[in-house]
């Protein structure tokens, strides 16, 4: 009998191991300010709302370890701007960020921030949201897995130069089954050449994509994890990704990922370098005018010699 209880014990605490050791520590909300809802809709968001954290936050996407602290922080905000009660359809934009930890600090860095404005799916109140690797099943589990993967892509390309490989590989398989759906957000001959499969198809690029991944791990494991003990040598290492990402830029001025980059990272670069040395600050606010010009007049402040 004791022994029975003590195997029975040891499964709960494999088991509670297990579900502590996913690799994404996800927030998720949904929103929808314009659409005014009764109570069962309530309801219904609300329970969408769970059952989305529930199948970011419990399902193992690599298989990998890791430990409670170690969990990537992620943010979903879903904004609903219509839902259709007859069919459980629900349109609308999804905001997906991703933070990562500075070596030896209790500051966050900004890893990955896009909006999708073609976020189109179905789904029905206290329906388990399914999802099995290289099948289409729906949009929102599809949806869901892609964005995983790249946040777990990304986070891995900041700590080992082009870790994040296995993932985003999965993130593209994901891409090539859903060509079937008729959803918006998955194929290349759309208009928005910023959709999931321009994403993923960048990071993936033998040219373009090897560059801006080498930034990302440059930026971070040769930049600002080194600012722990080196305030200067850390500084060098993020100018010197900047330099690199220069070359995406000239090679393609619309890349998505410019675009990501410098919506996660530019207060960081403003903050970083406003206490640099004149030469150092007047590089980077030059570099950074050119590729965000959008924020140029923000650097030329900010970053004023």
């Amino acid at each position: 009998m004791r022994s029975t209880l003590l195997i029975a014990f040891t499964c709960i605490l494999v088991s509670f191991s297990t579900l502590k050791a996913q690799e994404l520590y996800s927030t998720v909300t949904v929103i929808s300010p314009t659409i005014q809802q009764t109570p069962t809709m309530k309801s219904t968001f609300k329970t969408l709302e769970s059952s989305i954290r529930e199948f970011l936050n419990t399902k193992s996407w690599t298989g990998d370890v890791y430990q409670p602290t170690e969990r990537i922080e992620c943010q979903f905000l879903i904004t609903v701007n219509s839902y259709d009660v007859t069919t459980g359809t629900f349109s609308g934009t999804m905001q997906i960020s991703s933070n990562r930890p500075v070596y030896g600090s209790n500051y966050n860095l900004s890893l990955l921030n896009i909006l999708d404005r073609d976020i189109n799916f179905k789904y029905v109140e206290f329906q388990p949201i399914d999802y099995v690797e290289g099948t289409y099943i729906n949009d929102l589990s599809s949806i869901l897995a892609y964005y995983a993967y790249l946040i777990i892509g990304m986070d891995f390309d900041s700590y080992v130069e082009y870790g994040g490989t296995p993932a985003y590989t999965k993130a593209v398989s994901i891409v090539n089954s859903a060509q079937s759906s008729t959803i918006t957000g998955w194929k290349s001959g759309e208009k928005n050449d910023k959709n999931r499969y321009f994403i993923i198809t960048e990071l993936m690029d033998e040219q373009r994509g090897k560059i801006y991944r080498k930034v990302v791990y440059n930026y971070h494991r040769q930049g600002f994890d080194l600012m722990y003990d080196d305030v200067d040598k850390g500084r060098e290492g993020v100018a010197r990704s900047l330099e690199a990402l220069d070359e995406l830029y000239k090679a393609n001025p619309f890349s998505p990922m410019l675009q990501t980059f410098f919506l996660c990272k530019k207060e960081e670069i403003m903050t970083t370098f406003s206490q640099a040395q004149t030469s150092v600050k007047t590089k980077v606010s030059s570099l950074c005018q050119e590729m965000d010009p959008g924020n140029s007049s923000k650097y030329a402040e900010r970053l004023r010699p």
